[in-house]
């Protein structure tokens, strides 16, 4: 099944509902992956082994890095470097 969606001017995509209601693992706010696999297409999965403390100190480190001028900060880049360096 194919849907279409709006990149908004942030570049913020909404999922929507249709494919949120499949997936088990997408709840607001939740840290997830996002892969690049060629020109046309990006792959999103839910970050794996983050739970508790380690959930929570995650998503205060993303509320600062989101406070910082968006012109020098990559939020997808800091969450996959993230979790390169903790696994």
């Amino acid at each position: 099944m194919t849907y279409t969606a709006i990149i908004r001017n942030r570049g913020q995509l909404t999922i929507p509902d249709k494919i949120r209601e499949q997936l088990d693992w997408v709840e607001t706010s939740m840290p997830i992956t996002i892969a690049v696999r060629g020109k046309h297409e990006i792959v999103l999965q839910p970050v794996k082994k983050v739970q508790g403390k380690q959930r929570k100190m995650l998503l205060q480190t993303m509320k600062k890095i989101r406070k910082l001028p968006s012109a020098k900060t990559n939020l997808t880049q800091f969450v996959i470097n993230d979790r390169q360096n903790r696994l």
